[in-house]
């Protein structure tokens, strides 16, 4: 079992998180798993803020993936060109 205490850094936490998630995985496994793990913890979300759109809460969710995603693959890049590339696919 995994125990997190508050003040640790989030990056810290997902890593860890990825790490048991995928632990034995293919790519395609992996995400599919972290995917269904995500969309429970949304539905979670909903259940507690009934009044939450699931659009906005998927556009915020999708939008927080993509741009981690960026800054993951391509972190010399300006912050500017990564906004005007997540505005481009978010479309």
């Amino acid at each position: 079992m995994v125990s997190f205490h508050k003040g640790v850094d989030l990056s810290e936490r997902a890593r860890e998180l990825q790490r048991v998630a995928t632990a034995g995985l293919s790519n395609g496994e992996a995400l599919t798993a972290l995917g269904k793990a995500l969309a429970n913890e949304i539905s979670f979300v909903i259940a507690r803020h009934p009044d939450t759109s699931i659009v906005e809460m998927l556009n915020l969710v999708f939008r927080g993936i993509r741009k981690e995603a960026y800054l993951t693959t391509t972190p010399d890049d300006d912050e500017a060109r990564m906004d005007a590339v997540l505005d481009e696919s978010a479309e």
